[in-house]
């Protein structure tokens, strides 16, 4: 993989745990 799309998925991972964290 290359390190853009590493950086992209850790952001999107970052993000989902941000929205669990307003939803609890």
């Amino acid at each position: 993989m290359k390190r853009s799309e590493l950086e992209k998925d850790a952001a999107y991972i970052l993000d989902k745990f941000k929205q669990l964290d307003y939803e609890i």
